[in-house]
């Protein structure tokens, strides 16, 4: 997956992360921590309730 833009300063930018042996990976955990810094906390989203290490 390729994102793009920095959500306002609150994604760091200019990074490449691997996920490929992490037992947590879930899109749905993706989408809760982006969520996250757009302001909307939700306690989950999907079939995830925990964000995505890393991210932030």
């Amino acid at each position: 997956m390729v994102m793009a833009g920095g959500l306002g300063g609150t994604l760091p930018t200019g990074r490449s992360l691997d996920y490929e042996n992490a037992s947590n990976r879930k899109m749905s955990s993706l989408l809760l921590s982006i969520m996250d810094r757009m302001g909307v906390a939700l306690p989950a989203f999907g079939d995830a309730t925990d964000r995505l290490d890393g991210i932030g």
